[in-house]
């Protein structure tokens, strides 16, 4: 079907309106078993909805799904859009604490929880919540309430007075249909702020489908496209790109957690030949420097046992394949919503033939607003925004080409949960202000330099943001994660050593290391952005469930 095509801009629209053409197709896959059809994967989200509605959810009620990546989050996903129910995903790397705490505030009724996760669920309890579902094969179970306020108590009584009541009747107490519009809320996401504090974003039916079928036009996915999915599902890019965008074109797609190994991510390369891979910056950053300390072991092997002969060199060689060739063989979609990728990354990317590109979004805008091809230019990223979207700068120095972005489209969110303010939507042409800061190209594509609340403003020099050059840093060997902040007025970067990388006699000496490091970053960086100073990391930073550092905390460092 023509995903530009919809009637209307709803999960169920999407759901309904697809033919059964191709019913045998595959459409999902993971490392549980046999492959999803289109045709099981329609009967099943049908038998779910009916299950759902068995259970008395109704339009409105919100149900959790905490889950590693695994096809029937996609099955759940759309049996809840189908009873007009809101869909609460959970990040697994929350605490237990977070969890409960999201289930509170959500008022969550039920949990869709894989088997990973359910010792974490069955020892919560909160007001609402009545029932868990096992997402491997959809068992109910009820959740044992310790003990029922007597306000509750009577509440529950007199509902199943009203249902007896309605049955006998001839009505029932739920609809065996619930009609679901635009601007129905689809989705609570809750992801921490710079604090750390848990922020609700509510997305509504439209901002999410909108972003689905503008992610399908900007990086032209269609019926060949087969992604390889390593992002939680839970994260709103995630969901749109490897979950709807799918059912408009009928791509196939691949649910993996992040290996655990180079051999394993080549395991399931051969396995499943993905022609696109969704990750993010951390992965990509994880797996070069695993594939050159693979390389640089590979070449010691090779040269101490050469002898051998060159049937062992073949063998090697096959092990151990240059990691261009992961690049090449391959179009990478990589996300830069939460850390942005290193100048190493980029012209690494930039000189593929594969048509790599980067995605970047805020959690309030449907996690995408922008894709853009790798360039080489000190930036966040710099591409086009979405179709059928737009954007200005806005700046306080009229002598300035940058400055802050706002933006205005169907991807920008309702609003917070728990909170009424909507002044995040400026003016008469109701623009969203991002906090973000950057500059229109000649071109007219959008280059994003990084957050207003993380600049770095010194004398003589546009803002510096301290992300970019943590990028580069942790591209390098020695380096596992850096933190850059000024102090009167020079730039000094923190860094968490990778100990595997140096001898015990540099440890003991952390000087030299200081030294090669701050050469090293220096010679990346802009004439105009130059560190100070090398402070060595005792420990590793204090992050959130993004990976992202919380900046306002940092600990002792050498």
């Amino acid at each position: 079907m023509n995903p530009n095509q919809l009637d209307r801009l709803t999960l169920p629209a999407i759901f309904e309106y697809n033919s059964s053409k191709d019913a045998a197709r595959p459409i999902f896959f993971d490392l549980n078993g046999q492959p999803l059809t289109f045709a099981i994967f329609y009967n099943r989200v049908e038998l779910l909805s009916e299950m759902l509605t068995k259970q008395e959810i109704k339009k409105g009620d919100r149900i959790a799904i905490l889950s590693d990546n695994i096809a029937n989050w996609a099955i759940a996903y759309f049996a809840i859009a189908s009873r007009g129910a809101v869909a609460v995903p959970i990040i697994s790397e929350f605490s237990d604490d977070e969890v409960e705490n999201i289930l509170k505030r959500t008022e969550a009724v039920s949990v869709f929880v894989s088997q990973t996760q359910i010792p974490r669920i069955s020892k919560i309890q909160t007001k609402h919540l009545r029932f868990f579902v096992h997402l491997e094969n959809f068992k109910i179970e009820k959740i044992k309430k310790s003990k029922e306020p007597v306000p509750e108590l009577i509440e529950r009584e007199f509902g199943k007075i009203k249902k007896a009541t309605l049955g006998f009747m001839g009505r029932s107490s739920v609809g065996e249909s619930e009609t679901v519009d635009e601007e129905d809320l689809a989705q609570i996401f809750y992801f921490p702020d710079e604090s750390g504090q848990l922020k609700g974003v509510r997305l509504s039916q439209k901002n999410i489908v909108f972003t689905s079928q503008s992610a399908v036009r900007s990086l032209d996915l269609n019926s060949n496209t087969k992604i390889m999915v390593l992002l939680p599902l839970a994260s709103t890019l995630a969901c749109t790109l490897s979950i709807i965008a799918p059912l408009l074109v009928r791509s196939q797609v691949v649910f993996v957690n992040p290996p655990d190994s180079t051999e394993t991510f080549n395991q399931w390369l051969r396995q499943f030949k993905p022609t696109h891979i969704l990750t993010d910056v951390n992965f990509i950053n994880w797996l070069n420097k695993s594939l050159s300390a693979s390389a640089q072991s590979s070449s010691i092997i090779k040269n101490s046992l050469r002898f051998v002969g060159r049937l062992f060199n073949r063998f090697l060689k096959k092990e151990a394949p240059p990691e261009n060739k992961l690049f090449e063989n391959y179009r990478w979609l990589i996300s830069t919503n939460f850390n942005p990728p290193g100048q190493k990354l980029k012209t690494l990317l930039k000189k593929q033939s594969a048509d790599h590109r980067f995605l970047f979004g805020l959690i309030e805008t449907s996690s995408l607003f922008i894709t853009g091809k790798p360039t080489t230019s000190f930036s966040w990223i710099e591409g086009d925004l979405l179709p059928n979207s737009d954007f200005k700068i806005v700046t306080e120095d009229l002598s300035a080409d940058y400055g802050e972005i706002w933006l205005k489209g169907n991807m920008i969110m309702q609003g917070y949960d728990h909170s009424a303010d909507k002044t995040f939507m400026i003016g008469e042409d109701r623009f969203f202000r991002t906090g973000l800061i950057g500059r229109q190209e000649e071109d007219g594509s959008l280059q994003i330099w990084g957050s207003k609340a993380n600049q770095i403003n010194l004398e003589m020099s546009n803002p510096i943001f301290p992300e970019l050059i943590e990028a580069s840093l942790n591209e390098l060997p020695t380096v596992k994660e850096s933190l850059v902040y000024s102090e009167n007025g020079q730039l000094i970067a923190r860094v968490y050593i990778d100990a595997n990388t140096v001898s015990a006699e540099e440890l003991n000496r952390p000087q030299k290391i200081k030294e090669r490091i701050l050469k090293q970053i220096n010679d990346e960086l802009p004439e105009d952005v130059r560190i100070s100073d090398i402070l060595i990391q005792e420990s590793p930073f204090e992050k959130n469930v993004f990976k992202q550092i919380i900046r306002r905390k940092q600990t002792p460092c050498i």
